[in-house]
């Protein structure tokens, strides 16, 4: 018999790993799904913002700003800096830490509001009784059931939302088609 959940998130970016939370300190029994490793196969959730987009290019922007200013700016301050060079492996080191900061971070906040989250790749299996059997295909391959599926998986939802009869946008004036069986919000 699978686990049962109130609220399953399918994606741990900054959509689902949000969503996750906030249904967990609304009181409600929240499981979260996410894929992405880190360089040890680990869990890295936070999705593409946290791993390889947002977080990881401000972390090395702010890397070479601080040697553009060691530069071009410290001697407006009084401040000789002479033979100041780029470790692009350090850099990049640092990157890797801070990314690895914001997963762990991520992982804390699960554990704090009592989230369950599983590694691997979510997939609808069928319509259960009051809600949906999804599968984990992880490093062991299980299968969970929930009420309400929250798809948080950015662009990799498309495939998933071809089984729905009307797709709301979260910026559609029409909304709810009251004659559609399944409809799924997208943002």
């Amino acid at each position: 018999m699978s686990e049962k959940f109130d609220v399953i998130v399918i994606g741990s970016g900054p959509a689902g790993y949000v969503a996750a939370i906030r249904a967990a300190q609304l009181g409600f029994k929240v499981a979260c799904i996410d894929e992405w490793k880190n360089a040890d196969g680990g869990p890295a959730p936070g999705g593409t913002c946290t791993n390889v987009g947002c977080i990881p290019s401000k972390a090395l922007l702010q890397s070479s700003e601080h040697f553009d200013h060691a530069n071009h700016h410290f001697a407006d301050h009084g401040i000789s800096a002479k033979d100041v060079k780029m470790d692009v492996a350090k850099m990049l080191g640092r990157k890797d830490t801070v990314v690895k900061q914001n997963n762990d971070g991520i992982l804390y906040l699960f554990k704090k509001n009592k989230i369950a989250f599983f590694h691997g790749r979510g997939s609808f299996v069928k319509a259960a009784e009051g809600g949906y059997e999804i599968k984990v295909a992880g490093a062991a391959e299980e299968t969970i059931t929930g009420k309400q599926i929250i798809i948080a998986t950015g662009e990799g939802a498309k495939a998933a939302l071809s089984a729905f009869d009307h797709l709301i946008r979260s910026d559609d004036e029409e909304a709810v088609d009251e004659s559609a069986a399944k409809q799924a919000l997208t943002a």
